[in-house]
């Protein structure tokens, strides 16, 4: 998986993947901090802004679709985990 800064843009497996605008701004946020949970409210506030109070239901969907565009089962994550009661975590496999 290759998330290219200069183009916005995702490559899974080689293959191009459309990543809206938040979904990019969170990937990236979760990719720099590979391996340290990243608090919702990090999430939130660098996402919406701090005054955004509002947008707990929008970072659980953009979550959710980051996975079906990079997990091989949603279900499951082993890219996206979720801390419960913190916020979430990016694993980067080794192969990787």
């Amino acid at each position: 998986m290759e998330l290219q800064l200069d183009g916005h843009r995702l490559l899974v497996r080689g293959t191009p993947v459309h990543l809206p605008h938040k979904e990019f701004v969170i990937l990236r946020q979760l990719m720099e901090n590979a391996g340290r949970v990243v608090t919702r409210r990090e999430l939130l506030d660098n996402a919406w802004g701090p005054d955004r109070t509002d947008a707990r239901n929008y970072l659980e969907v953009h979550i959710r679709r980051l996975r079906t565009k990079i997990e091989s089962n949603v279900d499951q994550p082993t890219r996206i985990r979720t801390v419960r009661g913190v916020g979430y975590v990016f694993d980067l496999p080794q192969d990787d």
